[in-house]
């Protein structure tokens, strides 16, 4: 005849088990309302200290003509008090200089061409790279266009307050010279 065994568990260690069934599913929970939330968007900052531009590979041809029209952008904006990307409330001009002035002489040479973005306008324009939320730019200057084989563009956030922050120059290669 079979022997049946029974395991009989004590009441104090079905207590544990079920203490941590319900300790993970919290757990679990947690972890999936903090993802929930941290995909609602960048985090609206007050202050905007640093504006960083970065161009993306390739060139924009919007026309049947072999030269390029534009190119896309991705700006992020960043607070000292946040270590993510945030949203402003200010205005973001896009500067456009025909070669490669330097640092200095930015200032005393014309730009070639200016986009502006309200704040509203931005909010279109949204994205997410590599986990960072930034605004994705196409910046079209087929009624400008540089005659050098390089531009350059600068990015010029105006916070509410009256500041201006600026990004680094970024240069772009048009064609080889």
């Amino acid at each position: 005849m079979p022997h049946e065994t029974t395991t009989r568990m004590m009441p104090s260690t079905l207590a544990r088990s079920s203490a941590r069934r319900a300790v993970s599913l919290l757990v679990g929970l947690l972890l999936v309302a903090a993802l929930a939330v941290g995909c609602t968007g960048p985090r609206r900052a007050i202050q905007i200290d640093r504006v960083d531009l970065w161009a993306q590979q390739g060139l924009v041809n919007v026309d049947a003509d072999s030269s390029p029209d534009g190119v896309i952008v991705n700006v992020y904006f960043y607070s000292n008090n946040h270590p993510e990307p945030a949203v402003g409330s200010g205005m973001l001009d896009i500067i456009l200089y025909d070669g490669k002035p330097g640092i200095p002489q930015l200032t005393d040479v014309k730009p070639l061409k200016t986009w502006t973005f309200a704040a509203q306008d931005l909010e279109g324009h949204r994205n997410k790279t590599l986990g960072l939320w930034n605004f994705q730019l196409m910046l079209i200057w087929s009624d400008a266009p540089p005659k050098s084989h390089v531009t350059t563009l600068v990015a010029k956030y105006h916070t509410l307050k009256g500041h201006e922050v600026y990004s680094a120059p970024t240069s772009i290669l048009l064609r080889l010279p």
